[in-house]
């Protein structure tokens, strides 16, 4: 299993959950919510697996009770918006991008922009301001400046001659600030 990095409130949550499922007779070929109907059977001796829950609804309604006090209502949703957000955040490059999808059941990291990538209108700005701004390395040019600033490359190289710039270019950007 392929926990999302981040979620130790939730890997609590649903470790705890399978353990109670667990102790009432389920096991890893049962689904992970089952039909409530289905659960007194769970004990039962070389029964079929037991079948997820059919009712959408009562998975809607533990949210919007959860949320009840909240400033905005929740919806099992909701968790899927919160990983895709918090992946958007921490992975660095496409091969990253495109393991959260598969983890999160897309096929695609598209499918994941498409249907969680929102980005409000301030976020927006406050993003360009930063692009503008701060003039943000890629992962290679990390790299590259880091490997200058380790002495790793070999003077007057291309790579060593393109670091500096980026280097210089760093510097001149932190000067203004």
């Amino acid at each position: 299993m392929n926990w999302f990095p981040s979620t130790d409130a939730f890997q609590t949550l649903l470790l705890t959950w399978l353990t109670d499922m667990n102790r009432i007779g389920l096991g890893p070929e049962d689904a992970l919510f089952p039909d409530l109907a289905d659960l007194q059977r769970a004990p039962e001796p070389d029964r079929p697996p037991l079948r997820p829950m059919q009712i959408a609804r009562a998975a809607t309604e533990a949210f919007s009770l959860a949320s009840k006090h909240a400033t905005e209502p929740y919806s099992p949703h909701s968790v899927r918006h919160t990983l895709a957000q918090l992946g958007d955040r921490i992975c660095r490059n496409s091969e990253e991008r495109k393991a959260w999808s598969l983890n999160l059941g897309h096929s695609t990291d598209e499918n994941t922009w498409t249907y969680y990538g929102k980005v409000p209108d301030v976020r927006r700005s406050e993003i360009f301001g930063l692009l503008e701004n701060e003039h943000p390395a890629s992962s290679p040019e990390i790299e590259l400046m880091l490997a200058y600033h380790e002495h790793s490359l070999i003077l007057g190289a291309p790579e060593f001659k393109q670091a500096e710039k980026l280097v210089e270019q760093r510097r001149k950007v932190f000067r203004k600030k």
